[in-house]
């Protein structure tokens, strides 16, 4: 059994890991998002300066969770699209929410980034699967 993802559906499911990050920490849940993380609009043109880093360091975590997620979708042997979206969701459910969870109580974190994050890899997680499904 060949368990090795297809090298291009791995970058093109950490693209999309990186934009749907984008739309969801950037857009959809930018105010609440900076407000829980304690960030005041003077802090910006600092934050700004490590932005390109933590861009960077998103988009490559963004590949090793596609690359991984695909070796257990292969794994599974999941074929289509919706099982493996099954197979991110219980991806999510063991690992993605599990260590969310344990930040959160013992890292006394704002009770919306479980919220903010935990949504994130709840959408995350499921389309990687997906992709990693039907493009082997």
């Amino acid at each position: 059994m060949n368990l090795v993802p297809n090298v291009l559906a791995t970058l093109v499911g950490g693209a999309i890991y990186w934009v749907i990050g984008g739309a969801w920490y950037a857009v959809i849940f930018s105010k609440p998002y900076q407000a829980a993380l304690g960030f005041s609009e003077d802090q910006w043109p600092q934050l700004k300066k490590s932005m390109p880093i933590a861009l960077s360091l998103f988009l490559i975590s963004g590949i090793l969770s596609s690359y991984v997620i695909g070796r257990i979708v292969l794994v599974a042997n999941a074929a289509t699209f919706l099982q493996g979206m099954i197979v991110g969701l219980w991806i999510w459910v063991g690992f993605g929410i599990t260590i969310i969870v344990n930040l959160q109580v013992f890292e006394h974190r704002p009770k919306p980034m479980l919220w903010i994050n935990g949504a994130f890899y709840l959408i995350a997680f499921p389309v990687l699967g997906g992709i990693m499904a039907i493009w082997k």
